[in-house]
């Protein structure tokens, strides 16, 4: 009797499991691509060039493929399989043994054998690459890569399968449940490395950008929505440990363009349909990889959103006007100062023309009187963004006058503020240039450091160098002590004529006593102001 049963068992499974014993563990596929002569490869092997035809397993599920081309982006492209095995009909042979199908069906399913890939998979036309900075375009440094998105603009649709996603039948629509921000995100390196490769990061790592070579940019993700395929049975896929669901993310991006003083110029929205991923990697034991907290897919879309998102800004001629590097032209009037009888003054008499500069409730820099009917010269930084409103004007007697913008020169960080007052106390400038300077000579500065109530503090040093980065700007090197709120403030020498204006420091680790002036013949040329 055992016998018997065993010799209907085997020839039951013969007969019944077609799919399982007779059909290849492989399926067919015609890949083509719309982009002539890309190269393709499966888990980092070439397998071919050009529309080819490839072997893949169908116990996979899943396929992950990358395309390569000079001058094009690397296309990613997942796909899942979607059609069943024509020979699973045979299985029908074995209903007269009850138990037959569910035991071939099982077989079958464990095997991977019962579905099949497309016989044929047209792969969307790649991406070309931007082109490279040219040398009349600012370089861009990243201010800021943020998510900010509300719950109900994050959206996870799934569809059944690549049919119903065709149809536009949705499975399943998922909502976040709660508003997504983050601040500085790890895409934040995605779009710094792209930038990079396409020569819009400064390599050099100098210490001396300035508002001539240098832009910012911030990105925000505003809304996503992921569209999720299953394979043909998502059943299949799982009794094999695999989701074998791939995605895309259809992404709106708000880039935010400022200038080298973080002034924002305007704002640009683009959206953007990413490469094809899979949900999960799985790793060579065909096992969910869990890193990325299980959503690798998900990251690799949101990255390659921002990377396509970025090759399209590139392309705006709105965006490539606003990294143009300026050509500064001045067509400003003379002011000819109105000032005393000078003579050498005191730091201690001098502290009366130092000024302290509000522009916000936590935002102040420094400056100088320069004349007597109060005119004030500052660093354009220190009032970049505030357009036409008035800053106040902090005396070292505490009086406070509300002062206008009267012109600004944003190439040498210089600003000239007006107040309306009379017989103000104000300094001497004295038109320095790097040439007249004696190296280890001793200078002094005023200003306000860190905090209004540290108004006009004085500090010494000696000029320990001069600087020349490039042909439109030179620095006075000196190793006074500055802090934030120092900028603008007057930069003197020993008998107390102004010399150049405070403009920044080197900070970082390990670094101290290194601070930049502004030579004082740039007061007079860029600001056009005559004694």
């Amino acid at each position: 009797m055992f016998k018997k049963l065993s010799i209907v068992l085997v020839v039951t499974f013969s007969l019944s499991s077609c799919v399982a014993i007779f059909s290849s563990r492989y399926s067919k596929v015609n890949l083509s691509c719309p982009t002539p002569d890309v190269s393709i490869y499966s888990k980092g092997n070439l397998i071919g060039k050009g529309n080819i035809t490839s072997k893949f397993k169908k116990k996979e599920v899943s396929q992950n493929l990358i395309l390569k081309k000079e001058g094009y982006l690397d296309k990613n492209y997942s796909f899942n399989v979607q059609k069943k095995n024509p020979l699973r009909f045979v299985n029908l042979i074995s209903i007269p043994t009850i138990y037959g199908p569910y035991i071939c069906s099982g077989i079958d399913y464990s095997t991977g054998k019962k579905f099949q890939y497309n016989k044929n998979i047209v792969i969307p036309v790649m991406t070309p690459e931007p082109s490279k900075r040219t040398a009349n375009q600012k370089y861009l440094q990243v201010n800021r890569a943020s998510i900010s998105i509300k719950k109900m603009d994050t959206l996870f649709v799934r569809y059944k399968n690549e049919k119903s996603f065709k149809a536009k039948k949705i499975d399943n629509v998922e909502f976040f449940n709660e508003d997504i921000r983050y601040e500085e995100t790890s895409y934040n390196n995605t779009l710094t490395k792209f930038l990079k490769k396409y020569n819009f990061i400064d390599t050099t790592e100098s210490i001396f950008p300035n508002y001539g070579n240098t832009s910012y940019i911030e990105s925000a993700i505003e809304k996503v929505k992921f569209h999720s395929i299953a394979p043909k049975n998502a059943y299949a896929a799982h009794f094999i440990n695999s989701s074998g669901e791939v995605l895309f993310a259809e992404t709106q991006i708000k880039w935010i363009i400022l200038d080298y003083y973080r002034v924002k110029l305007d704002s640009i929205t683009i959206t953007v349909t990413s490469d094809i991923f899979k949900l999960y990697e799985e790793n060579e034991n065909n096992e969910k990889d869990k890193k990325d907290n299980g959503n690798s897919g998900i990251v690799k879309a949101l990255n390659n959103s921002v990377e396509l998102s970025m090759v399209e800004l590139l392309s705006k001629e709105k965006f490539k006007k606003l990294i143009e590097k300026p050509v500064e032209k001045i067509a400003f009037s003379k002011i000819k100062l109105k000032h005393e009888k000078y003579n050498s003054k005191s730091l201690n008499e001098l502290i009366q023309a130092s000024v302290t500069i509000k522009t916000g409730k936590d935002s102040h820099g420094s400056g100088f009187i320069i004349s007597s009917d109060g005119y004030i010269v500052t660093n354009y930084h220190v009032v970049a963004g505030v357009g036409a409103k008035k800053v106040v004007v902090i005396l070292n007697d505490g009086a406070k006058y509300d002062a206008t913008i009267e012109r600004t020169a944003p190439s040498c960080d210089l600003a000239l503020l007006k107040v309306d007052a009379k017989s103000l106390p104000h300094m001497q400038i004295k038109s320095y240039k790097l040439k007249d300077l004696e190296l280890g000579s001793d200078v002094s500065t005023i200003g306000t450091p860190k905090s209004v109530e540290l108004g006009q503090s004085v500090a010494k040093g000696i000029v320990s160098g001069t600087r020349s980065p490039n042909e439109n700007i030179n620095y006075i090197q000196t190793n006074i002590a500055v802090n934030p709120g120092n900028s603008g403030g007057a930069f003197l020498d020993s008998k107390g004529n102004v010399i150049g204006v405070v403009t920044s420091k080197l900070v970082g680790y390990g670094v101290e006593g290194i601070a930049f002036a502004i030579p004082s013949n740039y007061i007079f040329d860029s600001l056009k102001l005559e004694y």
